[in-house]
């Protein structure tokens, strides 16, 4: 401690400045976002299909309908890259919590992941929810949720559509956020 307090008397302060500012400067340089910086710092996760559909809650499906059986299937052809990709596109890290799915978070604790049916054109992308909504009108006294670690999964009408769509979501439709 001595020693840095020694540094901050005697050094410059652009120098004090770049120790704390340069890896942020170097990190927007390289333009990483943060699901590729956690990649590139973690390494690519091992993902657990199985224990990942075990911990998955469906609303509007169950467990047997063609499309949830697809959609775990499309998971275990991917590569490891790719179910990464599918975990931070549907939850916001590639990284599972150290005790399993069962303990994915939200904004007040566990939220498990969950598979909503997507009405609608059977076309569409699927979406992803990863952070929470909350909006209320004071004239219709109305709030709407819309939680974390949730997909919206239309019906398509065969594996290969939804697993086409499931990696066009990831590969160009994983960044920010937009509006609708």
């Amino acid at each position: 401690m001595a020693s840095l307090i020694s540094y901050q008397k005697t050094s410059s302060p652009s120098y004090v400045l770049y120790l704390f500012a340069g890896p942020y400067y170097l990190l927007r340089c390289l333009q990483f976002n943060e699901q590729e910086l956690e990649l590139l710092i973690s390494g690519t996760p091992d993902i657990d299909v199985d224990e990942w559909r075990a911990a998955t809650e469906y609303n509007g499906y169950s467990s047997s309908d063609p499309n949830i059986v697809w959609w775990w299937r499309a998971l275990k052809s991917f590569n490891r890259e790719e179910r990464a990709k599918v975990l931070s596109f549907a939850t916001g890290t590639s990284r599972v919590p150290l005790s399993g799915f069962v303990d994915l978070q939200g904004v007040q604790g566990v939220q498990r992941f969950s598979i909503h049916r997507a009405y609608g054109e059977p076309d569409r992308l699927p979406q992803a929810h990863t952070c929470k909504h909350l909006l209320s009108s004071t004239q219709l006294e109305a709030h709407f949720f819309i939680g974390f670690n949730q997909i919206d999964l239309p019906q398509y009408s065969s594996y290969e559509m939804l697993r086409q769509q499931l990696l066009l979501a990831i590969n160009e439709g994983g960044e920010g956020f937009a509006f609708s």
